[in-house]
């Protein structure tokens, strides 16, 4: 365990020992001078119990890594380290070149130094050690000379005074000299200690104990937090760019199901690069360019959120909320957060919540009108949010287009992470920032100092920043406060006036490290204030803060949080009810974050999670931020737990995305529990929570090694029957893939693990998968169909002994056979009626319904399917739904009416993509192509069948890219692309051939071919598919 500690500890001094570099490089002293600077002594105290207990070697490696890091923390404060004397250091301030503030740098130096000990030792003392320092200070004349070894130093009675101050002082304290009072003045605390006797002098010095920051640094600090916000400058281009985006029609004007295009923009740009100030802009051009447009803006947090943070904060706004032509929000606010208001507590799925906004904003926008959304932030939004816009944006045929403005990293960095709605549903404009011109960032720095022109700005200043600031706008302002705050600058009757050289600052060459030292500048009280605000996140109650800074030691958390207010850190609202804090800057959190060293984080996250767990309920979405908690904590064991209990509570919502995130990190933590039923358990709910995820969402990226996993583990336990259940998933993975030899053979063991566990619905099921397979012939299949319905037929299960004569009835369909599929399909049909499953009737009527049209009873064929879709509603089967309606599709096809098979195929897809469906949607696409190729509309048949294929490969559904790829290359053909026509059937070709996919599933194929031929293609360029029969 001792190990483990130091282990981190060290790794926390070196992190604070590679600060970031300043403005320029320490300067070496030079002999013979004379001159005033400021000398500072730091002793250690505690080093003497340390090296009793611990051993050479690793006492060395703390007392290295102890001063490393405060050596850093000096020369970040533009003072030199002159030498060490074992666990003593002596650092000079001005001794290179000297200024105005040196003895206040050394002054704010010793206060860091004595922050810094204290925090380190917070850490060793949980192990039975501890460490403080002490300090003393003087400033006056020294004599720069070498020492008796040769070493060049500075030597004088200033020198032995800030020593002989240094102990006498207490462990954590620092004394100063009058001297160093007088300069520093009102900008720190003192205590006056009298006149003091120190030893080697005959007359007493006049001593002070250095309290804390002053009455005129806080002023600085509150002045610098005062100053306005920077106009907008310097991005012209941008604005015009947008402004023709928005004012160019879009071509074409619909999508697919024949409703309204909307308009995504998508900013990018570094952190500071004006992303949020350019979005503010943004919504005032529209406003401009759209009069009476009604606004959605929701808040987008950076972790810690809730699911659906976006859309509760953005139905509690003011505009919503106080019903400016918005529908009432509170059932849908209801909804949000797991429950409704009348009929207590209710649990929706992922799919209902995405729906219901969707129908929330699609009555807003008759009411209200034309509707903008805004989004800032966007790599922060949570998934259930991300989803929740994207299917709006893809799913609401509103009466007018819809305008979404989101910021967030630049494209290059994180698109996956910022909205994604493919171009035939909304039009995609991408702006991602470029430095600013130099001019532009003299613009800047001229507003916040209420200058009318960038003329009024010294020449130096201007000179400075913008070399410094590398045309990043926030990074400009960080350094312009941090001359503030430091006091390089300051205003006076005519204006701001620079007191010395800006380099004098020291400000770090990086926005981060500029933001790091005005958060070391704050008071330690609030710093520690705004470190366990960062801890708990970007929102977060008020209750659940003054908690957790109680057991931390803070005093008075309610002034604590009216303190960083006022400052404009953080800022607070009541959100249903309770006082709320919301973070307003990333960057300073960031920064506060990770300024805390590794063990003291751990400390905080420990007790937010206790604070949690203790509270009177643990509401929606606080599950997954126990866990985070505790794994910062480093408590995995029980973070695995909560983890286990977040990803339920998302799955039961069918937040399939966070339901697989939160499994995926249970089963990384559970790897340090102990193993025992209790471990089995939790891994067991996490495998399956992965499994039903994945199959949620129809995505099978990482799906295969779950499974595997789930597998393995299922034998371990001696568990054949979820073993041999597992399998029939892997299997039909597998055949999804094209590799039926894997998939065959998977199923041959979960028939064998079905046959250990005794578990004939198992076996019959797995008989079922098999036959759907058609290994190796479809008279095969049907025998492995009977074996099936002879077990089913055994349990009792009637629902599936339905589904195997659909089956069935499907084959017979498939081979030509119509009169032998009939009386199966009736069968199937009769064995459910009257029964409790209509889900399963409403499948037979499809099947009886498709046999109709292929026997060219178009009329009987709509009835049935028409029968089967009211079923279908009845019970919400949404995806049966869509699948019903792609069949109906193809009937109004076969009788010509093309006008109504568009109409059920639009609905069709408008299902798909809601259920997130990707392989029905895809194939509704198709069928829509395939009508516009009929009626000679190849540009529109393109569009269709490009996406659909689009789809089909996303996927990785094979049968799709054959079927897709042969119906596109037509297109090709007619529109006499004949080269392009023959590249895609080699492509498909190759499909088919890779996956062992033959004829019929091959026909579109085929039909190419003959088309190609036609065309006047030489035959020996387009081979036959696979089992395709001659001509």
């Amino acid at each position: 365990m001792a190990e483990n500690w130091i282990d981190l500890l060290g790794r926390d001094l070196d992190r604070l020992a590679a600060r970031d570099p300043l403005s320029h490089p320490v300067q070496q002293l030079l002999p013979g001078e004379r001159r005033e600077i400021a000398v500072l002594f730091l002793d250690l105290a505690g080093f003497t119990a340390l090296s009793e207990k611990l051993d050479h070697e690793t006492l060395h490696r703390i007392s290295t890594g102890v001063m490393r890091a405060l050596s850093s923390r000096v020369e970040a404060d533009g003072g030199i380290v002159d030498r060490f004397e074992g666990d003593r250091m002596m650092a000079l301030f001005g001794s290179t070149v000297c200024s105005e503030n040196d003895c206040v740098r050394a002054v704010a130096c010793a206060l860091r130094l004595i922050d810094s000990l204290k925090e380190i030792s917070s850490v060793m003392e949980k192990h039975g050690f501890n460490l403080s320092g002490r300090v003393g200070l003087n400033y006056g004349p020294v004599t720069l000379a070498p020492d008796p070894s040769g070493h060049l130093t500075v030597l004088g009675d200033e020198v032995n005074v800030a020593s002989r101050l240094e102990q006498a002082a207490e462990p954590g304290t620092a004394l100063a000299t009058s001297r160093v009072r007088e300069e520093c003045g009102d900008l720190f605390e003192w205590e006056d200690l009298g006149e003091m006797m120190i030893r080697g002098r005959v007359k007493p010095v006049r001593t002070y104990r250095i309290a804390g920051p002053g009455r005129l640094q806080t002023a600085r600090i509150r002045k610098a937090s005062r100053l306005p916000e920077p106009v907008l400058t310097g991005r012209s281009a941008e604005l015009a760019v947008f402004s023709d985006f928005l004012a160019t029609p879009l071509d074409p004007p619909l999508n697919p199901r024949g409703g309204v295009r909307h308009r995504l923009c998508l900013i990018g740009g570094d952190a500071g690069s004006g992303k949020s100030r350019l979005l503010r802009e943004l919504v005032a051009t529209v406003r401009m360019k759209r009069p009476g447009i009604s606004i959605l803006e929701g808040r987008v947090f950076p972790f810690g959120s809730r699911p659906y943070s976006y859309w509760t904060s953005l139905l509690s706004s003011p505009s919503v909320a106080e019903g400016q032509g918005f529908p009432d929000p509170s059932q849908l606010l209801s909804m949000l957060k797991g429950r409704v208001t009348d009929a207590g507590d209710m649990a929706f799925s992922h799919e209902d919540v995405c729906r219901a906004i969707r129908d929330y904003v699609l009555n807003a926008s008759k009411t209200a009108g034309e509707i903008l959304f805004v989004a800032d932030d966007c790599q922060w939004l949570d998934q259930a949010s991300m989803d929740a816009l994207e299917f709006t944006l893809a799913n609401c045929d509103s009466p007018e287009g819809m305008v979404a403005l989101c910021a967030g990293r630049p494209s290059g960095e994180s698109e996956a992470t910022r909205p994604s709605v493919h171009e035939n549903y909304a039009a995609v404009c991408r702006i991602d920032l470029n430095p600013m011109p130099d001019k532009d960032i003299c613009s800047i720095l001229a507003s916040m100092l209420d200058y009318d022109s960038c003329d009024e700005l010294s020449e130096d200043l201007r000179r400075f920043v913008v070399r410094r600031a590398g045309g990043n706008p926030r990074f400009a302002r960080e350094i312009l406060l941090d001359l503030i705050e430091t006091g390089v600058m300051e205003e006076t009757g005519g204006g701001w006036l620079l007191r010395s050289p800006p380099e004098e600052g020291r400000i770090p060459l990086s926005l981060s490290g500029a933001v790091r030292s005005r958060i070391d500048r704050l008071p330690t009280r609030l710093r520690k204030a705004l470190q366990i605000s960062a801890v708990l996140g970007f929102e977060f109650p008020a209750d659940i803060y003054a908690s957790t800074a109680v057991r931390l030691g803070q005093s008075d958390p309610a002034t604590d949080l009216k303190d960083l207010a006022s400052l404009g850190i953080l800022s607070r609202q009541i959100v249903d009810g309770v006082e709320t804090v919301l973070a307003n800057d990333e960057l300073s959190m960031k920064a506060a974050y990770d300024g805390l060293l590794f063990q003291n984080r751990t400390l905080v996250h420990k007790c937010a999670a206790e604070v949690l767990v203790a509270s009177a309920e643990i509401r929606q979405g606080e599950a997954g931020m126990v866990a985070r908690h505790l794994s910062g904590a480093g408590d995995y064991d029980e973070a695995s737990r909560w983890a286990v209990r977040a990803a339920l509570e998302a799955s039961e919502s069918m937040q399939h995305g966070t339901a697989a995130k939160w499994a995926s990190n249970a089963l990384k933590w559970l790897k340090g529990l102990p193993d025992g039923e209790e471990k089995t358990t939790l891994r067991l709910e996490a495998l399956r929570i992965i499994r039903e995820s994945f199959k949620g969402t129809s995505r099978c990226e990482g799906l295969e090694e779950a499974l595997l996993e789930e597998i393995e583990l299922a034998r371990e336990m001696e568990m054949p029957g979820r073993a041999g259940m597992v399998l029939q998933i892997l299997s039909r993975l597998k055949l999804f893939q094209g590799k039926a030899d894997e998939a065959e053979s998977l199923c041959a063991e979960g028939l064998a693990a079905a046959a250990v566990a005794g578990d004939t619905e198992l076996e019959a099921a797995l008989l079922t998968e098999k036959a759907l397979q058609w290994t190796r012939s479809r008279t095969e299949a049907i025998e492995l169909f009977k074996r099936a319905y002879s077990l089913f037929e055994k349990t009792g299960r009637v629902d599936a002994m339905s589904k195997v004569y659909n089956n069935i009835g499907t084959i017979l369909i498939s081979s030509g056979n119509l009169a032998g599929a009939e009386p199966f399909l009736n069968k199937a049909l009769t064995l459910v009626e009257g029964t409790r499953f209509p889900g399963v009737k409403a499948q037979a009527l499809v099947k009886l319904g498709i046999l109709d049209g292929m026997s060219g009873r178009s009329d009987s064929a709509i009835e049935k399917l028409q029968a089967a879709l009211a079923l279908q509603e009845s019970t919400g089967e949404r995806r049966d739904q869509g699948v019903t309606l792609n069949n109906l599709g193809k009937c109004f096809i076969d009788t010509g009416d093309f006008d109504g098979a568009k109409r059920v195929l639009r609905q069709a897809l408008m299902i798909h993509r809601e259920t997130g469906s990707q392989v029905n949607e895809g194939k509704s696409l198709e069928n829509l192509g395939c009508i516009y190729l009929r009626d000679g509309d190849l540009n529109r048949a393109r569009l269709h069948l490009e996406d659909s294929l689009r789809l089909f490969e996303a996927v990785r559904y094979p049968y799709g890219r054959i079927s897709s790829g042969a119906f596109l290359g037509m297109v090709e053909a007619e529109a006499g692309s004949i080269d392009a026509a023959v590249a895609l059937y080699g492509t498909v070709l190759s499909i088919t051939i890779e996956m062992k996919i033959a004829y019929p599933a091959s026909e579109p194929l085929k039909e190419l071919r003959d088309l190609l031929i036609r065309k006047g293609v030489p035959e020996g360029d387009v081979p036959l598919p696979p089992g395709c029969p001659p001509d």
